[in-house]
């Protein structure tokens, strides 16, 4: 998860894999808060987004950013101080499991909600669809069709993909200049 501080208005971007999104133009100065898995790590934010803080959790799943856990109430309060836009980059941990892939966007949409209500306003929701593999994950590209599949399933939430990227590293993680292709698809999704 990313949280960048600041209020927007949606407009029309083409972003990433020529996949058509919604995105949300910001007026003000970003502040980065990393979170979900690793790969919104600080080190990958800081290049784009100097002013951040890391609360990524390598391998962290969908069910322990629900309401109720440690991890989604450190996320509603530093919404609630910030009053930033939530960019979410979360999915492989699931993949291993058919069960897990098809929960996950009721799972995801359920944080959505909850996260809403809990900081009090309509958070702004960017959220990112995950690259390729190389890994032994059967249920990747099911992953990649329902992240896809959620675009336009709540308002003033919006997708940029990573779906056109092939991990550099080990099947899940990509190189510095992978991040920078991200950093900057973010940048755009959250410009005017």
């Amino acid at each position: 998860l990313l949280c960048l501080t600041a209020c927007g208005k949606m407009q029309s971007q083409l972003l990433g894999s020529n996949t058509m999104v919604k995105t949300t133009a910001i007026k003000s100065q970003l502040f980065v808060i990393g979170a979900g898995q690793s790969n919104m790590a600080y080190e990958h934010l800081g290049d784009t987004f100097p002013d951040n803080a890391n609360v990524a959790i390598g391998g962290s799943t969908i069910q322990q950013w629900q309401r109720g856990t440690p991890y989604y109430w450190q996320m509603v309060n530093v919404l609630k101080i910030q009053k930033s836009v939530l960019v979410f980059w979360q999915g492989e941990a699931e993949t291993s499991d058919q069960a897990a892939t098809q929960a996950w966007p009721r799972l995801f949409l359920a944080m959505v909600d909850s996260l809403r209500q809990d900081a009090g306003y309509d958070v702004p929701i960017v959220y990112v669809q995950i690259g390729q593999t190389s890994g032994p994950w059967p249920y990747w590209a099911l992953m990649q069709q329902t992240q896809a599949s959620l675009q336009g399933s709540r308002p003033n939430m919006t997708m940029i993909s990573a779906a056109d990227m092939f991990p550099a590293v080990d099947g899940l993680h990509y190189s510095q200049d992978q991040y920078h292709v991200m950093q900057q698809r973010m940048k755009i999704a959250l410009q005017q």
